[in-house]
């Protein structure tokens, strides 16, 4: 009884010693997976690609009224490959473009703050990023300040 309780022992010690799981990413980020965040205060997309091609669409769940400041920061780092193109598109609704970002350089850094009135700009309702073989880090932020 001894001899079978040792080589169940001596078993499950190298079967539990050759698993092994996939490496701790270095960055922080999992290639080729975006991390998003769609609050009522903030939008995040993060990403980190590797020759990544992807259309992604979301619906923006911010709550922003009038003379609320929308703040945009885009941080393009890493960039690199000769036929990449990276866009994101903010809709306004369903039929109407908001604004167009096309990224095709490494280094790219954008702050933007627009306050949101009636007459001048108004509420955005979804976002699409497009990229074709985007190599690099990307994040984009969408946040809401009060007035």
């Amino acid at each position: 009884m001894n001899r079978i309780g040792n080589l169940l022992c001596i078993t499950g010690f190298l079967v539990g010693w050759n698993c092994v799981g996939p490496p701790d990413p270095e960055h922080g980020l999992v290639e080729n997976f975006p991390v998003v965040i769609n609050t009522a205060n903030t939008f995040s997309f993060i990403l980190r690609g590797e020759d990544y091609s992807f259309e992604e669409d979301y619906a923006l769940n911010l709550n922003v009224e009038t003379l609320d400041t929308l703040l945009t920061t885009i941080v393009v780092s890493d960039f690199s490959g000769n036929d990449t193109t990276l866009i994101i598109q903010i809709n306004q609704d369903s039929s109407s473009i908001l604004e167009t970002y096309s990224i095709s350089s490494n280094n790219f850094f954008l702050i933007k703050d627009t306050v949101i009135d009636t007459v001048y700009s108004s509420l955005s309702d979804s976002i699409f990023f497009t990229g074709n073989k985007f190599t690099g880090v990307l994040e984009f932020i969408l946040s809401k300040i009060g007035p």
